[in-house]
């Protein structure tokens, strides 16, 4: 089987980084290891001093092929997150793969115009847990299943399989 690169961005509030490096940390070695595919990240954290942040996420996004979004009460909080990178994944004019992943519990209200579309998407979760609620154990089995989860959607082996 032929492996299937793709590059993709990674969204994620500022102020859950300890929590996105505790996710990223029991993520990537399975990353680096999927059958079929060349898995490569870019994030905001990738900016050197100096260069035009905002351009440069632009760039990147739009580079993309996927959105990996690490949703949380500050994710839908931060006004750029809103208005700049989930209209590019979120949407019938939308040119990108969402891939949304529960870091935080927010709530799922479906009425709730502040979520800007993202719940009507299947949101990973392990069962009903967010990453933040799960034990060490389970955090570890989180990363497991959101990589086979990756996997799958970015192959088009099957949608966001129901854990």
């Amino acid at each position: 089987m032929g492996s299937h690169a793709t590059a993709t961005f990674l969204s994620w509030a500022g102020k859950d980084r300890r929590l996105k490096a505790s996710l990223l940390d029991r993520l990537e070695p399975h990353l680096k290891t999927l059958p079929g595919v060349k898995f490569t990240w870019w994030e905001m954290s990738h900016i050197q001093i100096g260069e035009a942040w905002r351009r440069d996420i632009l760039a990147r996004i739009d580079e993309s092929d996927a959105i990996l979004q690490l949703l949380s009460p500050n994710f839908f909080a931060s006004d750029f997150i809103v208005q700049e990178e989930i209209p590019a994944c979120i949407g019938p004019e939308a040119p990108k793969r969402a891939l949304p992943v529960g870091l935080k519990p927010f709530p799922l209200d479906p009425k709730r115009r502040l979520l800007q579309g993202v719940n009507e998407h299947q949101i990973f979760r392990l069962g009903d847990k967010f990453y933040s609620e799960c034990s060490a154990t389970e955090k570890d089995r989180f990363a497991l299943e959101l990589a086979n989860a990756i996997q799958d959607s970015l192959t088009g082996k099957s949608p966001w399989r129901k854990l």
